[in-house]
């Protein structure tokens, strides 16, 4: 192919080569498996955090959890799983006011069964049945197969003396997953 020709159909894709529909930039790519709703600081401290509970219920360092969640709150303040999360963990180092104000904060945010379920922990872990029972009811309300919600109601049942009642909500956890309270209940003498 002559010199001239090869310059000619150089200079054509070089210019046909701009004229391609533009293609749409591929969307942000979140490791951290969240909903990519959220600013990824606030994503990438909250995953840190979230990793400190493992598969348990049991956060193996609350203090480092509610670092990393603060830092998720300062540049997300309105990161409603940040909010319960950090709920959770100052729960577990039994700072209960600020938990009971972080699940607050986080069912104002977004509602959820799981918010209700932990608020109403944290209240009948302050004592107050009443508020833990209601959190509990509406908790079932929205999701009547979540077990923590009826587990944790059979707790606060036990503490009203309404021991049928709370043999009965164990053993709806029970069927909807998880065990340990019937077992606990059961070993105790509490539920046959």
């Amino acid at each position: 192919m002559p010199f001239v020709l090869r310059c000619l159909l150089c200079c054509t894709l070089f210019v046909l080569g701009g004229c391609a529909a533009h293609e749409a930039p591929l969307a942000p790519v979140n490791p951290m498996g969240l909903s990519g709703n959220v600013a990824p600081e606030a994503e990438k401290n909250y995953a840190l955090a979230r990793v400190l509970w493992g598969n348990s219920e049991v956060c193996s360092d609350p203090v480092q959890a509610v670092t990393y969640l603060d830092r998720a709150i300062a540049v997300q303040p309105d990161y409603a799983a940040a909010y319960q999360r950090r709920g959770l963990a100052y729960s577990e180092m039994g700072r209960y006011e600020e938990a009971f104000e972080d699940l607050t904060k986080a069912l104002r945010l977004k509602p959820g069964v799981e918010a209700y379920t932990y608020r109403g922990l944290v209240s009948m872990r302050m004592g107050n049945l009443i508020g833990a029972r209601k959190d509990l009811d509406h908790a079932l309300e929205l999701d009547s197969g979540y077990h923590r919600a009826w587990n944790f109601r059979a707790a606060v049942r036990l503490q009203q003396d309404d021991t049928a009642g709370a043999c009965a909500d164990f053993a709806k956890g029970c069927s909807k997953g998880d065990c340990t309270g019937m077992e606990s209940a059961r070993e105790s003498g509490i539920c046959k």
